[in-house]
């Protein structure tokens, strides 16, 4: 029997049944390592093992459904390997799934080690310009070995579409799960040519490893199927430290130490330039206080790709410098100018019911309350926003939402619930649309700008609105907050 198809079978025996217990999944597993070294000769020993494993009786039924998908797996091109060549310093040898040409093993590997990074990404981003200095230096068409599920392994790997690469998936094969698989293909779509990329995994089709758990494995694979590795931006005391040190105990001509790069002015798109020009021809907002009662959205930075934007053209922006790569609070701001529209977001929305925010703060007012929210990693509020005339919004449907505890929220009518918001943040006086919003001629006309800086001010001007000074903070005012 072929070995591989053992292995899959197994995997499969996992997913064709949720009844398995935890001691049983753990027996399965245990059952699979010992098959990898001692592959049996058909289908029936395997069977008879896991009867004999297990304690158990598999039903007919059981034994089709497991056969039938693994062998769905395998005319995918799906496939497992254990005994292999690896660097000194591996991990435990274990099986790995594998889809793709396996030779791609056989030629000299490399890989490039980050630690974890931000997701805010910028031009400036030392992991980035740390490994567009090695690609430099790297002009061969060795294969690199790189992940996905962390953005330095992403931008390497996009960075070396067309030429041989191997991938470490940080989850099962997500070709074994058809929920996983569109999911997957859709987020990546443009980072791989299929026919010059090797994915492979350390994980079984039905992995009950948390993401915390299987990350460090992962890095572990990427190491020990490199010949060479090149140290990036690695935090000390981190895994990828432990996992470079070990290598240099065990293979130090194998490692590459960071290259040199010039060094950079930090950039920072949480606190915005001071005005530092005089522009007597923009209006500070309190001029237009006269035109009536306004409600305000603020806009902020937004960390990776924009809505109906693919990963793939976010990282080539970036990586490129392109306008507006740095997703800034002002580059946020231009995007719902230019689109005219601003999209609702679910994101800590009971029920995740898409909603367009808005608050009653002006830009004094928010100057008050604006804080850092060390939980989510970024300010309460940027000083961006427009300013929509209160009536125009309350005819499109804008509501204030309601304070109140989460219990209240299940009594609330089923219309209302994208209003619910807890007592906590009643200092913002939040209003809501559902959904998005289309800025028609209407309220084009009648909306206001609000930028910090008489240049910012000048960019605005441009798009044909009206446009206002609001207000500045400094760092070290922010901080007092």
């Amino acid at each position: 029997m072929d070995p591989a198809r053992s292995l899959l079978l197994i995997a499969a025996l996992f997913s064709a049944s949720d009844s398995w217990t935890t001691e049983q999944r753990g027996l399965l597993r245990e059952l699979q390592d010992t098959l990898s070294r001692f592959p049996p000769s058909d289908e029936s020993e395997i069977y008879s093992a896991v009867e004999d494993r297990l304690d158990t009786r598999l039903s007919g039924s059981k034994r089709r459904s497991a056969a039938a998908l693994a062998d769905s797996w395998m005319n995918a091109g799906l496939s497992a390997m254990w005994r292999m060549e690896s660097m000194p310093g591996s991990p435990p040898l274990t099986v790995l799934y594998t889809l793709g040409d396996t030779t791609l093993l056989k030629l000299s590997t490399w890989s490039i080690l980050h630690s974890r990074c931000s997701k805010t990404i910028h031009p400036e981003t030392k992991w980035l310009r740390l490994t567009q200095e090695i690609f430099r230096s790297e002009r061969s068409d060795d294969a690199l070995v790189a992940s996905y599920d962390a953005a330095g392994y992403e931008m390497s790997a996009l960075m070396r579409k067309g030429k041989p690469l191997v991938i470490v998936c940080p989850e099962p094969l997500p070709f074994t799960l058809s929920k996983r698989f569109a999911a997957f293909t859709e987020k990546y779509a443009g980072f791989f040519e299929y026919r010059q990329t090797l994915f492979v995994s350390p994980f079984s089709p039905v992995c009950s490893l948390s993401r915390s758990e299987r990350m460090p494995i992962r890095d572990s694979w990427v190491a020990a199927l490199s010949r060479r590795i090149y140290v990036g931006q690695v935090r000390k005391g981190g895994v990828m430290e432990r996992i470079v040190r070990l290598r240099m105990e065990t293979a130090p001509s194998s490692v590459r130490l960071p290259p040199t790069i010039p060094e950079k002015a930090p950039f920072s798109e949480a606190v915005p330039a001071q005005d530092d020009s005089k522009d007597e021809n923009t209006p500070r907002f309190k001029d237009f206080t006269h035109q009536g009662d306004y409600l305000f959205h603020y806009t902020r930075a937004f960390p990776g790709p924009w809505p109906g934007q693919s990963l793939a053209n976010y990282y080539a922006s970036v990586a490129q410098n392109r306008e507006g790569c740095r997703h800034t609070a002002l580059d946020t701001l231009l995007r719902i100018l230019t689109e005219r529209r601003i999209r609702g977001g679910h994101g800590m929305i009971y029920r995740s019911i898409p909603v367009t925010p808005f608050t009653e703060l002006g830009p004094n007012e928010l100057r008050e309350i604006i804080h850092w929210r060390p939980g989510l990693l970024r300010w309460s509020f940027e000083p961006y926003g427009i300013a929509f005339p209160r009536k125009d919004l309350e005819s499109l449907g804008a509501r204030e939402v309601v304070y109140q505890s989460k219990a209240a929220a299940h009594s609330m009518n089923p219309e209302d619930m994208h209003l619910h918001q807890a007592e906590a943040w009643r200092d913002e006086r939040e209003w809501r649309i559902k959904g998005d919003l289309v800025i028609d001629r209407q309220l084009w006309d009648a909306l206001v700008v609000i930028v910090p800086t008489a240049g910012e001010a000048a960019c605005v001007k441009k798009l044909g609105c009206a446009v206002t000074l609001g207000t500045t903070f400094t760092a070290k005012e922010k901080k007092k907050k």
